[in-house]
């Protein structure tokens, strides 16, 4: 988990920046120019030291949070940079990869935020006094007014829907979105990664899905680090966690359920104690060992606190 923020109001770009000190804590790089300021904060997982925002063989300017999981090479923002500059956004239309990022193309004066299919990882652009902010974090809003009318919605139903947030001119870039702007023109393009695909029905053939999720589950767990499953006793992780003991994948599995000694309306959860006793018997079954941590009601709340805190 990286962060990055994009403004065209250099003089709140450090600060910005410093707001997500918690999604980078291993290096932080500004680039600027005379429009606009792009910052990143590294989570240096794997040690290379990959430093952002990443200057591509084009001139252009890439800051990106993810992954690109047909990269032949370490340095997967520099894999993204050559095939943007090579292939525009067919690019990432058709390689797999997760995360979200920022093109800016200097010469031309566009910058373009773009967010994984299926906004697997966070992003917000807005325009607030004339300047334009795109960041993986809202907090790197710094001046962000609350919008009463979606407070409300927000208040009854505890999200806000579609591209709202609860500020105002501030917005979620969808997933698959396409947010380009043009400084030239003095506008805003929308479109979607979606647009180019024709989605259709097919017979279902099940020796080739069991054969695409075997592929998926592979390639996402290709990884010099040691690799870590949360396994819930569901039928998603079970499906992954028997493909990597198949395979012999080295994998650490880990369960999570509640101390159900404290009990308490508020917080108690049986049903998510029960996923805990099935992922446990089904790592026996596959003969994997499995990290067992349980949760007390003190846990609970700052470990709440701490996600809403350190999240967005």
């Amino acid at each position: 988990m990286c962060g990055f923020v994009f403004t065209t109001n250099h003089g709140v770009a450090k600060v910005a920046l410093q707001k997500q000190l918690h999604r980078g804590p291993d290096g932080f790089r500004i680039w600027k120019d005379d429009t606009v300021a792009i910052a990143h904060a590294l989570l240096d997982i794997s040690g290379a030291r990959q430093f952002q925002p990443y200057v591509t063989p084009a001139g252009n300017i890439l800051a990106f949070n993810g992954e690109m999981f047909d990269s032949p090479i370490q340095n997967d923002t520099e894999w993204l940079a050559k095939g943007l500059d090579t292939y525009g956004f067919t690019f990432v239309q058709n390689t797999d990869w997760q995360g979200a990022f920022v093109y800016y193309k200097p010469k031309e004066r566009k910058v373009f935020a773009v967010r994984d299919h299926f906004g697997a990882k966070p992003l917000w652009w807005g325009q607030q006094n004339g300047a334009f902010t795109i960041a993986t974090s809202l907090k790197s809003f710094v001046h962000k007014d609350v919008d009463d009318s979606k407070l409300k919605t927000y208040q009854i139903f505890g999200q806000c829907f579609g591209s709202e947030t609860i500020y105002k001119d501030i917005d979620k870039v969808g997933p698959g979105e396409i947010i380009e702007i043009d400084f030239n023109k003095k506008a805003v393009f929308r479109s979607n990664l979606w647009d180019s695909y024709k989605i259709r029905s097919a017979e279902f053939n099940p020796e080739e899905f069991i054969e695409k999720t075997k592929e998926s589950i592979l390639k996402v767990a290709k990884t010099k680090q040691k690799l870590g499953l949360f396994l819930s006793g569901g039928l998603d992780s079970t499906v992954v966690a028997s493909v990597l003991a198949k395979e012999k994948v080295d994998v650490e599995l880990w369960t999570c359920g509640y101390n159900l000694s404290q009990k308490a309306t508020y917080w108690s959860h049986d049903g998510f104690d029960g996923e805990k006793q099935m992922a446990i018997v089904t790592a026996d079954w596959l003969g994997l060992p499995i990290n067992k941590v349980v949760l007390d009601r003190d846990d609970r709340y700052s470990y709440g606190k701490m996600w809403l805190a350190n999240t967005h």
